[in-house]
């Protein structure tokens, strides 16, 4: 009996995603090298699709990127919206926004190579 395995896009998206955001693998002379690199937030564009928590222990809720809130004496916040920008309606992203600790981008979204910045 054979077995065939058939793979979805959005199997291949989960992997791309949890594989893109912590490696990318260089060959350098010769040599395999492992990067780390991560998201610079500064690149991504307003209304990305986004997941969102306070505690490393609650859910991800899915949001709508806004900015990175850049703090001198603490930790950086994420502007998010609960909703996008609706001409129809006239709601703006500003009039539904909120902060969080932590930040993601959300799997359905492939993310280009511009928004990622090196990690020594």
């Amino acid at each position: 009996m054979r077995k065939e395995i058939y793979i979805t896009k959005t199997h291949v998206r989960k992997t791309l995603f949890f594989k893109s955001n912590l490696f990318y693998n260089e060959v350098i002379n010769g040599c395999f090298v492992e990067i780390k690199r991560e998201i610079d937030w500064t690149k991504v564009p307003r209304g990305t699709k986004v997941q969102v928590r306070d505690e490393k222990e609650d859910e991800w809720l899915n949001r709508y990127f806004l900015k990175i809130v850049k703090e001198e004496y603490e930790e950086d916040y994420f502007e998010v919206a609960l909703c996008e920008d609706n001409n129809f309606t006239g709601c703006k992203m500003e009039d539904y926004c909120s902060y969080w600790k932590y930040c993601r981008v959300h799997e359905s979204v492939l993310i280009p190579d511009e928004w990622y910045k090196e990690v020594e």
